[in-house]
């Protein structure tokens, strides 16, 4: 439990992912040497295999003061998609009037409200550019998604964070 409480409070201080996973091999070598434990606890953070209920998804997304983010979190959440592939996502992979999103690897169904959100982004966002979540390089990174979910989990007091970025996500996540 300290260890889980620590690296959400890294989390919160917004580190980078490779000084948090520094500091959770530190600690996983510590419980194996020094202390002849086991470093589940440590993975288990590391991993983020668990995925959010519901209603940690709605606490995740009250915190969450950026309409940007707030429609990353419920593209993964509600399409069970990974921060790789909404990283990928083009403009041009949305078929608005069949309410279709194609993946490189399959189509999913868009509900109308989640296509009148992305709608009401792409006229609003800073750069236009042939992704959906662009920057000012090109596409949005996975670190930044990283970080994005991860400060989300924090404020909302939800210890499922790196449900957005598992790239098999067949179990995670719910059906929109």
């Amino acid at each position: 439990a300290d260890i889980r409480f620590y690296i959400f409070h890294l989390l919160g201080k917004q580190y980078s992912s490779s000084t948090i996973e520094i500091i959770q091999n530190a600690l996983a070598m510590y419980l194996q040497s020094i202390n002849k434990r086991t470093n589940g606890a440590v993975e288990e953070v590391a991993k983020g295999r668990e995925a959010p209920t519901k209603k940690e998804v709605g606490k995740m997304l009250e915190v969450t003061k950026s309409p940007k983010h707030k429609l990353m979190m419920e593209l993964m959440y509600l399409l069970k998609i990974s921060a790789m592939e909404l990283v990928k996502i083009k403009v041009g992979d949305i078929d608005f009037n069949q309410k279709m999103l194609r993946l490189k690897t399959r189509e999913v169904r868009l509900s109308d409200v989640m296509v009148e959100h992305i709608k009401k982004y792409v006229q609003q966002r800073p750069y236009q550019s042939e992704y959906l979540f662009a920057s000012h390089e090109g596409h949005i990174t996975q670190a930044r998604i990283e970080k994005i979910v991860n400060t989300a989990c924090y404020g909302a007091k939800v210890q499922t964070q790196a449900w957005g970025l598992e790239p098999r996500r067949a179990e995670v996540g719910m059906e929109a």
